[in-house]
C-alpha cells in the first residue's frame, strides 16, 4: 500500500511548553492506515495510528523532532519538524518516498543466485566520504578488493591488477587512460554517481555475458528518469549538476562535473604551482518510438589538464634509531592531457515482456599526453635522533650523499575504438528458463609516441665506464618508440539458466565465449558454469519463525578467463611492441555462502566465498607509482587463492553498515634469460598485487533523535605489497615491502530541509529547493603516513636508499547538496 499523509498539526500558544502534533495517515486507496508504528527518529515508539489513521502525539516546542512511520520492518514515510514558535494549523501530504531521504530504506535482500555478485544502493554512495568519485570508494570495501592509494579510482581484485576489470555503462565497455603516472594526475572517473540506477559487482567466477578480464566486473545501469528533477553538488574538491525530464516518447538525463585536487596535493611532499582541472560531461537521451522500439543515446565528453611546477620536496624516513631526511630543491615542470570522448547509440526491440533484442553501435576516442622535464638537486642527510640534543633533535646531522637527476618525457597515446554490439535476451527473472547470446565487433587504432629518459648523476653512480670518453653524458632508462597499432577484434558468448527446482531456488547456468583477435591470430574458446540454490527455503515456507532455519543461499561457479592484449600489454621496458603475445588464461573456481539472520530484531547477512585460480601465459609486470609496466611475454605461471567475508545489515536502524574482511596469496613463477644467456626458472615469487589481508568498513550512525544529522565512516586497513626497484629485481624472494595501507575518512552530515519538514524554511532564492543537506568531511583522520612507492637515491659510499612517496594527510572538505 502506497501511503499519502495528511498531517493535521495543532500548535499551541508562544508561551506553551508542549505541542501537539496529530495526524492522519491515508493509504493509496484513500482509506485511513490503520496500525502503522510513529517512532521519534529510529528510537521509541510514540504512537500508534488507530482505526481512523489517527495518531496524536505531544513533543516540546522549541525541539527538532524527526518522525519515521513503520508497518512491521517497512518503513513508509519520515517526516521532520523544525522548532516550531507560533500556533498555527499545518496541513501537509507527504507521497510515497518523500521524506525517505532522511531515513534511507535498508533490504538486506535475498542475495543472488545467479553468481557471485554484489548489488549496490546508489544511495550508499551520496554522503559516503571520498577523495574523487563516490562510486570507486564503495567497490573498494567490498569483498576481495583492496586499493593503496586514495588519489586514483583504480583498484585490485584478488592478485589482479586494475587492468584485470571490466567495467560496462548499459552494456557498453569501458577504458581507460594508459599514460597516467600518479594519482594526482588521474582526475575523474567514468561513471557519474548521479546518473546511477544500479551497480553491480563481482570479484569472480562471473557468467560468460561479461567480456575476457581475468579479474572483475562492474555493471553500472544508468536511469531513465520519469520526471523532472535536478541536484547539485558544491564542494571544494568536487563540484557536479544533474538535470533530468521526460514526457510520454523523451527521456533524458545530463550531468556534468568539474574537480579539482588542489586541496590534496598540498600535503604531499612536492611543494610546488599545482594546477589542475578535471571536467566531463554526460548524457543520456531515450526516445521510444512505440511499445516494442526505443533509441538511446550515451555521451561522454571529458576534459583533464594537469601540471606542476615543483620547488622542492622534503620527506623523512627511518626509524627512531636510523631517522634520515632527503632535501630536494627542483625545477621544471610536469603536463599531463588526457582527452576522452564517447558515444553510443542502442537501439531496442521488445518481442514481448519476456525477449529483447539489442543493437549498440559506439565510438571511443582518446588523446593522452604527458611532457615533463623536471631536475633537481637532492641532499640525503642523517637526522640527530640523540633525546639529549635540545636544540638540534631532528635536525641534519652530517650529509650522507648529494646529487643531481634531471627526468626528461615526451609521451602521447592516440587512441580511437569503434564497436559494434549484439545482444539478445529470452527471458526474465521470473521465467523457469533465460537464454542470452551477444556477439561484439571492435576496430582499434593506437599511435604511441613514448620518449623518456633520466640522467643521475652523484658521487660513484654516473661515472662512464672504462673505454668511454670522460665526457660521455650515460643516461638511465632511455626508451624511444613509436609505434601503431590496427587491428580488427569479435567476440560472442551464449548462455543458458534453468530452474531445476522453484521449491529449493536450485538453478544451474552454463555458457561459452569466444575471442579472436587479428593481431595475433589467437582464437580461443573458454567455458564458464555456475550452479546455486536455497537449501532451507521449502523447509521454513510454512513453519513458525521460531522453528525456521537461517535462509541460506549456496553457489558455485567455475570456468576460464583469457585476457588478451589491449596495448600496454604488448609494450616492453624499451617500448618495443610484442605483437605475437598470448592471452594470459586463467582458470577460476569460486565457492559462496550468503547466510542471512536476525540480530537485534534486525535482518543482517553474512557473505562467505572461497576461490582458487590457476593462472598460466600470465604477463609479468611492475608498478612504476601507479603506471603498469609489462614485461611483454608470456613468460610467467602462478596462482591466487583466498577467502573474502563480508557482513552487512542495519548496525544502526534504518541505516546501511558493512565490514570486510579477505585474505589471498597470491604468487607466480618467472622464466627468464639471466646475464650469462642461461634460461632461468625462479622460485615462486610474491606478485605485486599480493596483498595478504585486507579489512574494510563503511559504517553509517546518527541521533537517534535527531537522524537528520549523519556519521558516515569509511576504513581501510590493508597489510604491505612488495615493490620492485627495477625489472632485475623482480627475480627476488626477498622484495622490498610497502607498509601497510591505513585510512580512516570521516562524514559529518546534516540535512538542513526536505519536502517532508513541517515548516517550510523562508528561502525566497530556494523555493524550488526539495532537499538540502551539508557534509563536512575530514580525510585520513588519523593522519597516517601511507606510501605508494619509493625513489632511490645512492650516499657517497653508493649505498642505496629507499625514500618512500607519501600520499596525501589529513584535509577539510565542505559540501552542500541541493535537490530541485
Amino acid at each position: 500500500m502506497r501511503p499519502l499523509l495528511l498531517l493535521a498539526l495543532g500548535l499551541p500558544t508562544f508561551l506553551s511548553a508542549q505541542i501537539t502534533f496529530q495526524g492522519t495517515l491515508i493509504g493509496k486507496s484513500g482509506k485511513p492506515f490503520a496500525g502503522a508504528q510513529v517512532h521519534r527518529g529510529i528510537g521509541k515508539n510514540l504512537a500508534v495510528t488507530d482505526a481512523n489513521g489517527n495518531f496524536k502525539i505531544q513533543i516540546p516546542w522549541n525541539e527538532e523532532y524527526a518522525f519515521v512511520g513503520y508497518t512491521g520492518d517497512k518503513k513508509i514515510f519520515g517526516y521532520h519538524l523544525q522548532p516550531i514558535m507560533r500556533d498555527s494549523l499545518i496541513v501537509d501530504t507527504i507521497h510515497e518516498g518523500q521524506g525517505m531521504e532522511i531515513i534511507p530504506v535498508v533490504e538486506i535482500g535475498g542475495g543472488s543466485t545467479r553468481y557471485p555478485i554484489d548489488e549496490i544502493n546508489p544511495r550508499d554512495i551520496w554522503q559516503n566520504p571520498s577523495t574523487g568519485s563516490g562510486i570507486e570508494s564503495i567497490i573498494k570495501s567490498l569483498g576481495g578488493v583492496s586499493s593503496g592509494n586514495e588519489l586514483s579510482s583504480t583498484y585490485n581484485v584478488r592478485g589482479g591488477n586494475y587492468d584485470e576489470n571490466l567495467i560496462y555503462v548499459n552494456d557498453i565497455e569501458i577504458y581507460r587512460p594508459q599514460l597516467i603516472h600518479s594519482g594526482q594526475q588521474e582526475g575523474l572517473s567514468f561513471i557519474n554517481p548521479d546518473l546511477v540506477k544500479t551497480l553491480r559487482f563481482s570479484a569472480g567466477g562471473f557468467e560468460a555475458q561479461y567480456g575476457d578480464k581475468m579479474s572483475s566486473v562492474l555493471d553500472v545501469e544508468y536511469y531513465r528518469p520519469d520526471s523532472f528533477a535536478a541536484r547539485t553538488n558544491v564542494g571544494v574538491l568536487l563540484n557536479t549538476l544533474a538535470i533530468e525530464n521526460s514526457n510520454k516518447k523523451w527521456s533524458w538525463i545530463f550531468g556534468v562535473r568539474y574537480f579539482s585536487n588542489s586541496l590534496l596535493t598540498k600535503s604531499l611532499d612536492i611543494q610546488g604551482a599545482y594546477r589542475m582541472h578535471f571536467a566531463d560531461a554526460q548524457t543520456m537521451i531515450s526516445y521510444r518510438f512505440n511499445p516494442r522500439w526505443q533509441l538511446e543515446f550515451l555521451g561522454n565528453l571529458a576534459l583533464n589538464r594537469y601540471s606542476l611546477i615543483p620547488q622542492s620536496r622534503r620527506t623523512e624516513f627511518g626509524t627512531v634509531q636510523s631517522a634520515y631526511q632527503l632535501e630536494v630543491f627542483m625545477g621544471g615542470a610536469e603536463n599531463m592531457r588526457y582527452d576522452y570522448g564517447m558515444g553510443a547509440l542502442t537501439l531496442k526491440f521488445n518481442i514481448d515482456k519476456h525477449r529483447e533484442l539489442k543493437w549498440i553501435f559506439s565510438a571511443t576516442g582518446s588523446n593522452e599526453q604527458e611532457y615533463f622535464d623536471v631536475e633537481g638537486a637532492y641532499f640525503l642527510s642523517l637526522l640527530d635522533n640523540n633525546l639529549g640534543s635540545k636544540d638540534n633533535l631532528g635536525k641534519p646531522l652530517k650529509t650522507l650523499g648529494f646529487g643531481y637527476f634531471l627526468d626528461h618525457g615526451r609521451n602521447r597515446l592516440q587512441t580511437s575504438i569503434y564497436n559494434f554490439s549484439h545482444i539478445g535476451t529470452f527471458g526474465t527473472s521470473g521465467d523457469k528458463n533465460i537464454f542470452k547470446y551477444g556477439v561484439r565487433v571492435n576496430y582499434e587504432s593506437i599511435l604511441d609516441k613514448y620518449k623518456e629518459w633520466r640522467y643521475n648523476d652523484s658521487d660513484g653512480y654516473n661515472i662512464p665506464p672504462f673505454g668511454f670518453a670522460t665526457d660521455s653524458i650515460i643516461l638511465d632508462d632511455a626508451v624511444y618508440a613509436k609505434n601503431t597499432l590496427q587491428s580488427f577484434r569479435a567476440q560472442g558468448f551464449i548462455q543458458d539458466r534453468y530452474r531445476l527446482n522453484k521449491a529449493k531456488n536450485m538453478w544451474v547456468g552454463a555458457g561459452l565465449r569466444f575471442h579472436w583477435w587479428e593481431i595475433n591470430q589467437q582464437l580461443f574458446v573458454t567455458p564458464r558454469v555456475n550452479f546455486s540454490f536455497e537449501p532451507n527455503k521449502q523447509r521454513n515456507k510454512n513453519l513458525p519463525d521460531s522453528l525456521k532455519r537461517n535462509d541460506m543461499i549456496l553457489r558455485i561457479a567455475a570456468g576460464g578467463y583469457y585476457q588478451p592484449g589491449f596495448y600496454r600489454e604488448l609494450r616492453d621496458f624499451s617500448g618495443k611492441l610484442n605483437t605475437k603475445l598470448k592471452a594470459q588464461e586463467s582458470w577460476h573456481v569460486v565457492a559462496g555462502m550468503d547466510r542471512f539472520f536476525n540480530m537485534w530484531d534486525r535482518r543482517f547477512k553474512l557473505t562467505t566465498e572461497a576461490y582458487y585460480k590457476s593462472m598460466s601465459n600470465l604477463d609479468p609486470y611492475l608498478y612504476d607509482n601507479i603506471r603498469i609496466r609489462y614485461y611483454a611475454q608470456n613468460s610467467s605461471r602462478g596462482y591466487a587463492y583466498g577467502v573474502d567475508n563480508r557482513i552487512n545489515g542495519e548496525f544502526v536502524k534504518g541505516l546501511e553498515s558493512w565490514f570486510t574482511m579477505s585474505v589471498l596469496q597470491t604468487r607466480e613463477k618467472i622464466t627468464y634469460t639471466d646475464e650469462n644467456g642461461n634460461i632461468v626458472v625462479s622460485d615462486w615469487l610474491r606478485r605485486p598485487t599480493d596483498r595478504r589481508v585486507n579489512f574494510a568498513a563503511i559504517f553509517q550512525d546518527e541521533l537517534p533523535t535527531n537522524p537528520s544529522f549523519r556519521a558516515n565512516l569509511n576504513l581501510i586497513v590493508g597489510t604491505g605489497l612488495p615493490y620492485f626497484l627495477n625489472g632485475k629485481a623482480r627475480y627476488t624472494t626477498t622484495p622490498n615491502v610497502i607498509p601497510a595501507y591505513r585510512r580512516l575518512d570521516l562524514g559529518l552530515s546534516k540535512v538542513l530541509f526536505t519536502d517532508s519538514m513541517g515548516i517550510r524554511l523562508k528561502r525566497k532564492y530556494f523555493k524550488n529547493v526539495k532537499e538540502a543537506w551539508i557534509s563536512l568531511e575530514v580525510f585520513n583522520l588519523l593522519g597516517i603516513n601511507n606510501v605508494i612507492a619509493y625513489s632511490w637515491v645512492k650516499d657517497v659510499n653508493n649505498n642505496t636508499y629507499g625514500v618512500p612517496e607519501y600520499l596525501t594527510g589529513r584535509r577539510l572538505n565542505l559540501r552542500l547538496h541541493l535537490s530541485f
